[in-house]
């Protein structure tokens, strides 16, 4: 039987996440086989859980910083701008977006309570009416805005 998230989201199995994981270590400039995509099936959602599609990825300069302290096989750390497409989080809604640490991947499955991974929604203006396809939205009080502004000017580079 297919996942609860599976029916939610109109997927008839689960959900294939795309992930880039570290394959070696770097030495000088990062070259193709440094990094390597890798695929995994996502479990069903847990009560206190929501599912999140990645909309924009930041690619922080930091990350040359910590690079060599991550395990081989360690997903990308990264931050990103997601919409919720399933949830049994009250405090996270279907149809909402998230700014969080989830790393370079498709799809997250998270809670919104890890300390090391806070996770939180985006303000309203960079949250309502806001297609994929025009990420843009125009608002009385902030005029046009993209949600993509959250990793960049109003966060980290994006």
């Amino acid at each position: 039987m297919a996942p609860l998230w599976a029916f939610l989201t109109g997927q008839k199995r689960g959900i294939q996440v795309k992930k880039w994981v570290l394959k070696r270590r770097m030495k000088g400039l990062p070259k193709k086989g440094d990094m390597e995509l890798k695929f995994e099936t996502l479990p069903e959602l847990q009560e206190g859980q929501y599912l999140a599609k990645a909309v924009y990825f930041s690619v922080d300069p930091t990350l040359r910083l910590i690079i060599d302290t991550l395990a081989l096989g360690s997903v990308l750390p990264c931050a990103q701008i997601a919409k919720i497409r399933a949830s049994k989080n009250k405090n996270y809604p279907v149809g909402a977006y998230v700014h969080g640490y989830f790393g370079w991947r498709t799809y997250t499955i998270d809670d919104g309570c890890s300390r090391e991974n806070p996770t939180y929604l985006l303000p309203t203006y960079l949250n309502a009416e806001f297609g994929e396809d025009d990420p843009d939205y125009t608002n009385a009080n902030f005029n046009r805005i993209r949600a993509s502004y959250g990793l960049g000017i109003l966060g980290m580079p994006g």
